[in-house]
């Protein structure tokens, strides 16, 4: 993590419990979940440039958290409707086995 110097060391005695992604720190859920590991990485976004129109506007590519800053998991592109996603994933698998797609 950044504010940790981007050192495990520093990120596992982190003692800012009041930093919405405290109980993510370690790559766990925090056992009460009160919120999805997305939200929380949302909402430090949003604390970081201050609102919610500005983090779609984020300029800082480099942080760890940016392709997730809008509530959204890349990785789960083509899954829970995004059909054209899927669709593209289906075209690019068939085309590493040599066929086709319609």
């Amino acid at each position: 993590m950044w504010c940790g110097g981007n050192q495990e060391a520093e990120v596992r005695e982190c003692v800012n419990e009041e930093c919405m992604l405290y109980g993510y720190r370690m790559g766990h859920n925090p056992p009460d979940k009160a919120m999805t590991a997305l939200k929380a990485i949302r909402l430090r976004c949003i604390d970081c440039v201050g609102s919610q129109r500005l983090v779609n506007r984020c300029g800082c590519p480099e942080c760890a958290l940016y392709v997730y800053r809008n509530g959204k998991n890349p990785k789960q592109a083509g899954r829970k409707g995004n059909t054209e996603a899927l669709q593209n994933w289906h075209k690019k698998q068939m085309e590493k086995r040599g066929g086709e797609f319609n």
